[in-house]
């Protein structure tokens, strides 16, 4: 693999973040400080997260009231002009 200036740098770059985290720690337990940058950066995957898991619900919730209506949709391959529209989804 040839080094380029990104995967030089990108070591280095880690290395000064972490060293920058334990500096500002000052006189508190440095392993804090790497902690709570660790928890600030999983934030935002932790809300994309739980909006996968609403989406999950909802789709679920109305799968189930198509089943009960019974609204099942055809399989895509049959669906066309010639068979006639969708049903309406919810």
């Amino acid at each position: 693999m040839p080094l380029t200036i990104r995967s030089a740098l990108t070591p280095l770059f880690g290395r000064c973040v972490i060293g920058t985290l334990i500096l500002a720690a000052g006189g508190n337990n440095p392993m804090d400080a790497l902690r709570n940058a660790m928890i600030i950066g999983a934030l935002p995957f932790t809300m994309v997260m739980g909006l996968m898991c609403i989406a999950l619900i909802k789709a679920l919730y109305r799968d189930g009231l198509r089943e009960k209506r019974g609204l099942l949709e055809q399989p895509a391959e049959l669906v066309g002009p010639a068979l006639g529209p969708r049903p309406l989804a919810l």
